[in-house]
């Protein structure tokens, strides 16, 4: 019969254990290929933002690069087309040159100043001055004293621009050039002659072609690079232009180097660009040709500020993180809610199941005790009213045997007949103190014949539950019977009765028996199980019933060796 009863049980539970995760799975799939699609679609919009903004910067130093092709190649073509106001090579006055040449010629001074003061200042060695010569695109410098004498030079001063220069070396002249002269013969050498500050001696400085039109070249981008910024909003870091060789022909702003670099190529034939982090700056540095009357002149760095593009940028990708953390967090919560949630389910359900299977087992034992009760009962009573009088006619020590053992079976079908009637309640107001009372009464003989110490513990103020008087009677007869039983020696037996919180009544049974492990507190109010060596193990259980039926609860606490506290909590009258 018990073999019947569980099967359907089993296969009941077998269903959604084996699809209890598919919900939470297929939700977790749907969610993993949404936020797969959301960062492709993410990162493509990225990609777009990125190209837009960095081609809108592509437009705006394609402006500024031809800004300055135009302004440069205007300079170039009017600086070389000049006319000094005499092509003499001895003309020694600027204040007749046109207003370009004098500041053209000025520049070429600045440097030989420059070349002097280091000279002066830690002495000007042979290969700092060709250094300096190759970085300025200069030919030969040379530095003589007052009587004509070289004290320093690059190279030999030809004898023809010796003898041109003759007046300022004999300090008739302060200055000499043929810079512009438009003479073919003079014209492989250009040259400036000039007293040096001191009055003392002369420096002579030398281009040739080469050397001629970098120098005009970079005195019309520097030239250039000044009219831009001072029309033009600064929205650039810098700017620097260098010819095929490396070197610097104009430059604005500092240069930043170093960093992270991203290279990448811009849509424009010619032109790359790269990203650069430095110092906590953002740069997008764009490089492309410099174009002056259709040659290729130099190379253009120009270095933008993208701290916008990249704040924009980092703010879309912080909302697609924040978004695809949400969706992550989403996912997770619901997947762990579907799994709790059905977890839940399960576990409910094998509740379910097992007070399905209790309630049907209860059942059972209602009925069989039913038949039990109405066929044992009336033989029994016969039996034990013949040995009462076989005992009383002629006492003997086997009677009062038969006579507990008729007993002790009139008390398993008293068990029996409880746990059938458990359900069938009369519920009264009734206080609890006096029912306890009683008890103690009760077991006080059995408690002394045993050696077993009764501690009881009342609260001032009665404490009145609604109950089935006779039903809650036995529940505290079998739970403190129980406590009397589990010490296999005197124990002390402690019956509490207090009010916990506003709304429930604790009737709490310590004993300092042997106590109980875990796995026998999980149970203790199971049919047929028990700990004794005699018994059947209907004690507990029907307490357990009676209480559950009642609307309250059993609180069980112990340990091995150290005793039990069973804790009956029972709702107040009226609560």
């Amino acid at each position: 019969m018990e073999d019947d009863n569980k099967k359907p049980a089993s296969t009941a539970y077998s269903k959604p254990e084996k699809t209890a995760f598919r919900q939470p799975w297929a939700v977790a799939l749907v969610c993993l290929v949404f936020i797969a699609f959301f960062l492709i679609t993410g990162r493509m919009n990225m990609q777009a933002l990125d190209k837009a903004l960095v081609g809108y910067m592509e437009k705006n130093c394609l402006i500024i690069v031809n800004a300055l092709q135009q302004t440069t190649a205007e300079l170039f073509h009017s600086l070389g087309t000049a006319q000094s106001g005499a092509n003499d090579p001895v003309a020694g006055s600027l204040e007749e040159s046109p207003s370009l040449e004098e500041e053209f010629i000025s520049s070429l001074i600045d440097l030989i100043r420059e070349m002097e003061s280091r000279m002066e200042a830690d002495g000007l060695r042979q290969e700092d001055l060709e250094s300096f010569l190759s970085a300025e695109g200069l030919t030969v410098v040379a530095f003589l004293d007052d009587q004509g004498r070289l004290i320093l030079s690059n190279r030999t001063v030809p004898a023809p621009i010796q003898l041109v220069a003759e007046p300022v070396i004999l300090g008739t002249e302060i200055f000499r050039t043929n810079i512009f002269s438009t003479n073919p013969e003079q014209t492989q050498w250009r040259f400036i002659a000039l007293s040096r500050n001191s009055g003392k001696g002369t420096v002579i400085l030398m281009l040739d072609e080469d050397g001629f039109d970098f120098r005009r070249m970079k005195f019309c981008l520097e030239t250039a690079l000044r009219e831009m910024f001072s029309t033009q909003d600064k929205a650039y870091a810098y700017l620097v232009v260098s010819d095929r060789r490396g070197r610097i022909m104009g430059r604005i702003g500092k240069e930043i180097k170093g960093g992270d670099k991203d290279v990448m190529v811009l849509e424009q034939s010619g032109l790359n660009a790269r990203k650069i982090f430095s110092g906590g700056r953002h740069l997008l540095e764009i490089s492309m040709p410099l174009l002056i009357e259709n040659q290729q002149a130099g190379v253009v760095r120009l270095g933008l500020e993208s701290e916008g593009i990249f704040r924009i940028l980092s703010k879309n990708r912080q909302n697609i993180l924040i978004s695809m953390g949400v969706m992550i967090l989403i996912t997770m919560l619901s997947i762990w809610l579907l799994n709790r949630n059905q977890a839940r389910y399960i576990k409910e359900m094998q509740v379910m199941e097992q007070k399905v299977n209790q309630a049907e087992r209860l059942s059972a034992l209602g009925r069989l005790a039913a038949g039990v009760a109405h066929e044992i009962r009336n033989p029994l009573n016969a039996i034990s009213m013949g040995v009462q009088r076989i005992h009383k006619d002629a006492p003997h020590k086997l009677t009062q045997v038969i006579r507990e053992e008729i007993g002790r079976l009139n008390r398993i079908i008293s068990d029996f007949v409880g746990i059938a009637k458990t359900r069938n309640l009369e519920l009264r107001p009734f206080s609890l103190r006096p029912i306890l009372e009683q008890i103690i009464i009760l077991a006080g003989e059995e408690a002394e014949v045993k050696g077993i110490k009764l501690q009881t513990r009342w609260p001032e103020n009665d404490l009145i539950s609604l109950v089935d008087r006779d039903k809650i009677k036995q529940a505290f007869i079998n739970i403190i019977s129980n406590a009397m039983e589990s010490g296999r020696g005197p124990c002390t037996v402690k019956v509490s009765l207090e009010m916990k919180g506003k709304e429930w009544a604790s009737v709490k049974i310590a004993d300092t028996g042997t106590g109980l492990d875990p796995g026998e507190i999980r149970h203790i109010f199971d049919l047929d199980y028990t700990t004794k060596d005699k018994g059947l193990g209907l004690g507990l259980p029907l307490a357990h019933e009676i209480i559950k039926g009642l609307g309250g609860k059993i609180l069980v606490s112990s340990q091995p060796g150290a005793g039990s506290v069973f804790e009956i909590v029972l709702p107040l009258c009226g609560k």
